[in-house]
């Protein structure tokens, strides 16, 4: 009862429509005259159904053609693809039409509007295909259907349709049926579809706003069509056009004999009568409805059709008269015929879909009206006899899902899986560094002993003790030109990465801007283009920013141009001739109109703003391709749950544990997914580390691949909507990104290849993350085409030297394996120090990950196996006693002029300069160092981290220049003894 009541008080426009009309007493006389025409009919039985000439657009000798066979036969399977689609949309079986679909009489009673919407396809299709009569339009035609088929669009026929109509000249019958024709695709299914379709199969494309236009237009040119005013009363908004298109319908209907249609329009204007309290009115309506259908089958008895409305129409009125009268008898007199109709029409077409849902249909009305009534026996034979039927017709399918894989299910899954990534990525970064630190203060079974003195750092030199030599720099210090091959070499080779990274970006937005051109049917002008290039280039800005280490002066300056362009196209088109754009009723200005349809572009890209958060921009794109293989077993989990044999499995599993929902089942049908295409997503993980560990690759490639491997799946998703399966061409876009990048890194590479790296060994005060992150991208971005950065490994650093390695490797639980906990490791893990270039010419961050007994020892073989060290001192105080012993070290083991310290405000420089002379008049006490060129430099970065790396590079440069050789590698033995 409570199924059947939700039913009947759904939300149908027509009732809405006509609900406006309940104190218009007046009108309610214009739809009277329709049920009064039914008198005509009760006296004519034998009268049959005419049949109108086809319009005259069919009617013309078809010219003669010229079409290559193999492209009539692509046009006529095009054509019967679209056509079988738009059936399994329109009658969709089981299980997409659920037993609650198919008791609800509202679907049983439009029936014969999806009958004529299904027609009315199927002649557009028909006309489309006709078109075809030379070799130009015959690929006109292709293209066409190709796109509706395979994208659902229609701006190519819609195209061919115009010209249909305006061929049709005055010819009024022709042009009212191109005109339905026009909107037959898409428009008219949509516009009809709360009235035709389950809610779970509505379009979400078109809106259906332009069938009522065309319909009303069709009416005017053809007004003896009875289905184009019964569309046009049906979309109606005013009561008065509602009741004319009506009383015309059934005017026409009357003159043709068309029985169906006049049912069909008595049916309907009943519904708006009822829904205005005339109920007396309503239920005339219907019983001349009914007699109009027994007119039509008492006139043809071998008439399929006409059995199929006569009890279409009585089921109609049985349901409605148990619903709101309680008249059992007549209720019962009403199903039980039309149950009788409809078993004889099962018996001649037995394994028909649509014969068997109208028996379950009936069988379900006559259970619903025996059980309101107590009568228990018969509702409980009538269920059963449904269920038979659903359950033999749910055998032939067990396998059809419900859900099905397009566009709006990958998005969702992408989308899920961003998602994922980005909450997955902080929590592994922050697990990452915890264990880190655990880590850390793992201890030796045999710790070596290397403790500075901690007297040294107190002791205040004597009057006549020598001084360190140090050199006092600023961010404010004029910087020379460079000297040493290996700085000039890393300025020139980032310079020329930047060009490459530019140019194939540049070549990715032409080729996506053509692809738009050529499959998007956009006519080509030259604003046009200039705001697809803009559009799909605008990926080049967050490149280069990543590329440059988020260097926020060039970004500025980028940004300047880049918004200059598009301001500058705005500018041209604000003065020309372009009208104002109205977009839901507002106004938009010429200027603004670019920014609209950039807009439009750029939006689903801002995804790509993801890989500019620094807590996880290292492991993105990784984590990203787990959660995509993660997600997709999810979305292939709920899919698989959706159909029968899906669902019978998780009832089995879930009923017995009384846990059951339709929630529960969907969960575990996802996670069951999910379990399944995991060891794939890990797969491929692996397969990424095992790439980058033979440096296939390097870990700014990743990043960068996958911002434009991302822009090539926005391209994709927008030509798919208007080129269906050409789309794949927007692979095209990033091959030639690719193949550029390649072309014009491959010189880096070699040149790399053949020089000896410089080694940077970077130390630092411990416990200021974001100012440490900020220096070492400005200072790796830059360093690195020169040689490798070597490093102790800490938590302040771990979101940007973590790798697809060392991600494995903590997920998996092996992290430990890369740590040096035991001092006999040292020597093996600092030789086995890769210092090969990548493939884009740049090298790696080399990390020692030590614990608490090993890092003294790892930071000596470390500064006796690098060429500068520089140590970045900000927040150094006393506290600091392990960069007290690191400035002992330096000063011990590495020349003056080879040591640049970055202080600032926050730097006590008075300790500082009382640690360094401390530690230079003992070593220069115990050794000949004392008169050793160079001195220590003391960079004051003010706060200007750009600035100061540039000076540092400088510095780096004239530091590289000096001929003093660096001590030998000291190893654990030399340690020992030191």
């Amino acid at each position: 009862m409570a199924c059947r009541g939700k039913a009947i008080a759904g939300s149908l426009r027509v009732q809405r429509l006509a609900r406006a009309l309940a104190t218009r007493a007046v009108e309610a006389a214009r739809l009277l005259a329709l049920v009064g025409l039914t008198t005509v009919v009760l006296f004519q039985p034998a009268l049959t159904q005419e049949r109108r000439d086809p319009p005259a657009i069919a009617l013309q000798p078809p010219p003669q053609r010229s079409v290559p066979g193999h492209l009539q036969r692509t046009i006529d399977s095009l054509a019967t693809r679209a056509k079988q689609a738009f059936y399994a949309r329109m009658e969709p079986g089981i299980p997409k039409l659920i037993l609650s679909n198919i008791v609800d009489a509202r679907r049983d009673l439009f029936s014969v509007l999806r009958d004529y919407v299904r027609s009315n396809f199927d002649a557009a299709v028909d006309a489309l295909v006709a078109e075809a009569t030379t070799d130009e339009r015959a690929r006109a035609v292709e293209h066409a259907l190709r796109i509706f088929v395979e994208a659902g669009q229609t701006s190519a026929s819609d195209a061919l349709y115009a010209e249909m109509i305006e061929r049709s000249g005055t010819d009024a019958r022709a042009r009212s049926a191109a005109l339905r024709y026009s909107v037959g695709l898409a428009e008219l299914p949509a516009a009809l579809a709360r009235l035709t379709e389950a809610p779970f199969v509505a379009p979400f494309g078109p809106t259906g706003d332009k069938a009522l236009p065309a319909f009303r237009r069709a009416a005017d040119l053809d007004p003896d069509d009875t289905w184009t005013w019964i569309v046009v009363a049906l979309k109606s908004t005013d009561p008065g056009n509602m009741e004319h298109a009506l009383l015309t319908a059934g005017k026409s209907a009357l003159a043709q004999g068309d029985w169906s249609g006049l049912a069909f329009a008595l049916q309907v204007a009943g519904l708006a009568l009822e829904s205005r309290g005339r109920l007396a009115d309503a239920d005339r309506a219907y019983t001349d409805a009914v007699q109009a259908a027994r007119n039509r089958s008492a006139a043809a008895p071998s008439d399929v059709e006409a059995a199929r409305e006569l009890a279409r129409s009585l089921l109609w009125i049985g349901s409605v008269t148990v619903r709101r009268n309680g008249e059992v008898a007549q209720a019962r007199m009403a199903l039980e015929e039309a149950l009788q109709l409809r078993e004889a029409a099962a018996l001649r077409q037995p394994d028909g879909m649509r014969e068997t849902i109208e028996l379950i249909s009936c069988h379900l009305q006559l259970n619903m009206l025996f059980h309101q009534n107590a009568f228990g026996a018969e509702a409980k034979d009538h269920l059963d006899a449904a269920m038979r039927l659903y359950s033999a017709m749910a055998d032939r399918s067990q396998f059809a899902p419900t859900l099905a894989i397009d566009g709006g299910l990958t998005s969702e899954t992408l989308l899920i899986a961003g998602a994922l990534t980005l909450v997955a990525g902080f929590v592994l970064v922050a697990l990452y560094r915890r264990r880190m630190r655990a880590l850390m203060r793992a201890a030796a079974k045999a710790p070596v002993a290397l403790q500075f003195e901690s007297s040294l750092a107190t002791q205040f030199p004597g009057a006549d003790a020598p001084a360190i030599p140090i050199r006092f720099e600023s961010t404010a210090s004029s910087a020379a030109a460079l000297r040493s091959g290996a700085v000039a070499h890393a300025a020139i080779a980032m310079r020329r990465a930047s060009w490459v990274q530019a140019l194939s970006g540049g070549a990715f937005a032409a080729v996506a801007s053509i692809l738009t051109f050529r499959l998007g049917d956009v006519e080509f002008s030259y604003v046009r283009c200039a705001i697809f290039l803009l559009a799909w280039g605008w990926p080049i800005v967050l490149v280069l920013h990543l590329l440059w280490g988020q260097d926020r002066r060039r970004l500025g300056v980028l940004l300047v141009g880049y918004v200059g362009l598009l301001a500058g196209v705005c500018l041209i088109v604000a003065r020309g001739d372009t009208p104002s754009l109205e977009v839901g009723g507002i106004s938009i200005a010429p200027f603004f109109v670019p920014l609209i349809f950039w807009g439009a572009a750029v939006l689903p890209a801002l995804f790509l703003a993801f890989f500019l958060l620094r807590g996880i921009r290292a492991v993105g794109p990784v984590l990203l391709v787990f959660m995509i293989f993660a997600m997709c077993g999810a979305a292939a989990g709920v899919i698989a749950v959706s159909t029968l044999a899906g669902m019978k499995v998780v009832v089995a599993i879930l009923v017995p544990l009384g846990v059951f929902s339709p929630w529960i089942a969907v969960l575990l049908a996802a996670v069951a997914g999910m379990v399944l295409l995991v060891p794939f997503g890990w797969i491929a993980v692996d397969l990424i580390r095992r790439g980058y560990e033979a440096r296939y690759f390097s870990d700014t490639s990743i990043v960068f691949d996958s911002i434009w491997l991302f822009q090539t799946l926005s391209l994709f998703r927008m030509l798919f909507h208007s080129a269906g399966r050409a789309a794949w061409v927007a692979l095209g876009a990033f091959v030639v990104y690719r193949l550029i990048v390649w072309l014009g890194l491959r010189p880096l590479a070699t040149a790399a290849k053949l020089r000896p790296p410089v080694r940077l060994l970077l130390l630092r005060v411990f416990g200021f993350k974001r100012r440490t992150e900020r220096l070492f991208d400005l200072l790796s971005a830059r360093w690195r085409y020169a040689g490798p950065i070597a490093l102790i490994a800490a938590p302040d650093l771990a979101s940007r030297s973590i790798d697809p390695a060392k991600l494995l490797a903590f997920v998996s639980g092996r992290l430990k394996r890369r740590f040096i906990i035991e001092p006999a490791d040292l020597d093996q893990r600092v030789q086995a120090v890769d210092d090969r270039p990548d493939i884009d010419g740049s090298h790696r961050v080399d990390e020692l990950f030590c614990g608490k007994d090993t890092w003294q020892a790892a930071v000596l073989s470390l500064m006796g196996n690098c060429d500068l060290v520089a140590m970045d001192l900000r927040g150094f105080s006393p506290d600091n006693k392990g960069c007290v012993f690191e400035l002992q070290s330096l000063v011990a083991h590495v020349p003056l002029g080879k040591i640049m310290l970055l202080i600032d405000a926050t730097t006590d420089v008075g300790f500082l300069r009382q640690t360094l002379d401390t530690c230079w008049r003992t070593v220069a006490s115990r050794s000949t160092r004392a008169g050793e060129a160079g001195a220590v430099i003391l960079l004051d970065t003010r706060g200007r981290d750009a600035l100061a790396v540039e000076r540092l590079m400088a510095l780096a440069d004239q530091a590289l220049g000096l001929t003093a050789p660096l001590p030998p590698p000291l190893g654990t033995a030399a340690l020992a003894r030191a």
